[in-house]
């Protein structure tokens, strides 16, 4: 644990250090895009110079909110899950075999047919390309594989844990590439984490061991001087503890302002550092500054100064452009008030747990 915190110390973040979850507002210019580029309309390569551009606004937008970690938007992903499953091989693809999310959500489960392999770079090039345009540090992001096999259908004859260990290799040659090119911040999403819990009990102790085996596969190799942050969606906090304690994160971020700050109570003494959501990503309403600021010091309760981090519920996909900036900018500022109130002098983030 020492090993990883001296490790990290470099990485100059402030008190209570700010980020967002992943991804930014889907717009239909966007979504146009990629119309185009499945039509023919565009080719590979001025689909990626129109991606350049997207990546660029992004970045340019959260250095102006002042932003301490940064991410480069996610405006070539589709899903969280397709994205991935389309460059990796071993996965096909549907054009209408949409399955309800929530709401009015859909998605489309890829259907794996034959082992996953990693054919090309992952989330590499963008990371990177949105690295090269700012000073400030740029945080990866991958779907996890717990989430990726969950979320797809498998075929038959291929138990869950084979497809989720052969997918945590997959991203473990991508983690090692983005860490090899100097990316110091990769985050880890698994929203299906508790979803697949068995409920039987006598069960649960093999899957507890997948799922850490499976995340220590796609992070085990990284050097101390990577932060790695793991995101999760709401779910039952008490019943994730365990994963926490066995994945061990640096840095977990989670869903939580929807609920009495007491929520965290149930993951209190945990050896990590945290950002429990400070606006809810799932409503067009703006959270003002001074919610957001009575949110963390209401955290404050149950995680010391050094380990709160500050960032929104979940990613800003579903937000239209200026919902989204009205809030990050809010949450900016209720971080600035509260290294303010707290003279300053707490030590942010840099505080590595993970053995």
């Amino acid at each position: 644990m020492g090993g990883r915190r001296r490790a990290q110390q470099d990485l100059g973040l402030p008190p209570f250090p700010t980020t967002t979850i992943g991804s930014f507002p889907q717009t239909g210019k966007l979504r146009e895009l990629r119309r185009r580029l499945r039509s023919g309309e565009l080719d590979q390569a001025a689909y990626w110079e129109n991606i350049k551009k997207a990546i660029e606004e992004n970045i340019r937008l959260q250095e102006e909110l002042g932003l301490d970690v940064l991410v480069h938007g996610e405006p070539e992903r589709s899903d969280m899950v397709e994205f991935f499953a389309e460059r990796l091989q071993g996965f096909f693809i549907t054009q209408k075999g949409f399955v309800l999310s929530y709401g009015s959500r859909v998605w489309r489960p890829p259907i794996l047919f034959a082992p996953p392999r990693r054919q090309e770079p992952l989330v590499l090039r963008e990371t990177l390309y949105a690295q090269s345009l700012t000073a400030k540090p740029v945080k990866a992001i991958l779907t996890g594989p717990i989430t990726l096999a969950a979320w797809s259908y498998l075929p038959e004859g291929v138990s869950f844990p084979e497809a989720v260990m052969a997918l945590a290799e997959a991203l473990r040659q991508e983690v090692r590439d983005l860490a090899a090119r100097g990316i110091r911040f990769v985050q880890v999403d698994e929203p299906a984490l508790l979803e697949k819990m068995p409920l039987r009990r006598e069960e649960q102790p093999s899957y507890l061991k997948l799922a850490q085996e499976a995340f220590h596969r796609v992070v085990g190799d990284l050097e101390p001087k990577v932060q790695v942050h793991q995101h999760l969606c709401y779910s039952d906090y008490a019943a994730l503890r365990p994963f926490l304690e066995a994945m061990d994160p640096d840095v977990v971020s989670v869903e939580g302002a929807r609920q009495d700050p007491a929520f965290l109570q149930s993951l209190k003494d945990l050896p990590l550092e945290i950002g429990p959501g400070v606006f809810d990503v799932h409503t067009p309403e703006e959270a003002t500054v001074e919610e957001m600021l009575t949110r963390l010091q209401g955290y404050l309760n149950f995680f010391s100064p050094a380990s709160l981090w500050v960032n929104p519920d979940c990613g800003l996909k579903t937000r239209k452009p200026q919902e989204a900036i009205s809030n990050l900018r809010n949450m900016v500022e209720a971080a600035k008030r509260l290294r303010q109130a707290l003279g300053g002098k707490s030590p942010g983030g840099g505080h590595a747990h993970r053995t």
